[in-house]
């Protein structure tokens, strides 16, 4: 097993009556990835005898197991503030809140020995710079919300690049990248390390520090 999907599903008879536990709260898994693109069951089955209402699904998540390690270690848990119209967004009188993001792995750090690497991988779709007075998660979170189809952010910083620290397009000037993604990605593909020729010789080549990877449940 290498992903879990939760999700509550109403109005099936088996799941209220059948099974011992009684619960309406299913626990689907798989033996490959899945993304947010793939959530299409939204139930629709005539369970109970007419005129009885249909079966739907609600907060479905999905969990994935990260290819470096053997178990699942949910490091950090984000939901990007939420706008005022998003606070008062109801749904069949349930409150919608917010995208919900979980890391599974965490960058090595930002010591002067320390070196990491960003994601390089299929589903690429844009990326941008956050204030890189902190380690900006929320930044990053939101920017990924704020991108049609994002599902994967990765965040990290990059030295020694000429562009971002004066000719950047983003009016940042900051060298903590944000890269998004519509498909998810392991720790495996952690791959590009750097090591282009930014500035002229002899200045050192380009590196990258603290790279975490954020996937978006909910």
């Amino acid at each position: 097993m290498v992903f879990a999907n939760l999700y509550y599903e109403f109005n099936n008879y088996d799941l209220d009556f059948v099974f011992p536990e009684q619960s309406n709260l299913k626990c689907a898994v798989y033996g490959d990835m899945h993304s947010k693109s793939e959530k299409t069951n939204f139930g629709g089955q005539q369970s109970y005898p007419p005129p009885a209402l249909l079966t739907y699904v609600q907060q479905s998540s999905g969990w994935s197991l990260d290819s470096a390690t053997p178990t699942v270690t949910v490091t950090e848990i984000a939901r990007p503030t939420p706008t005022s119209a998003q606070m008062g967004n109801h749904i069949g009188g349930c409150q919608v809140l917010p995208p919900l993001y979980i890391s599974v792995f965490l960058g090595t750090g930002t010591g002067e020995d320390d070196r990491d690497a960003s994601i390089e991988g299929t589903g690429y779709l844009t990326y941008t710079v956050v204030n890189n007075a902190t380690y900006n998660i929320k930044g990053c979170l939101d920017f990924c919300t704020s991108v049609d189809g994002c599902v994967f952010a990765n965040l990290y910083y990059e030295f020694n690049n000429y562009l971002l620290d004066f000719e950047s397009v983003f009016p940042e000037q900051s060298n903590l990248k944000c890269a998004v993604y519509g498909e998810a990605h392991g720790a495996s593909e952690k791959t590009n390390f750097g090591g282009q020729q930014s500035y002229p010789p002899p200045a050192p080549l380009t590196y990258v520090q603290d790279s975490s990877r954020w996937v978006l449940i909910l």
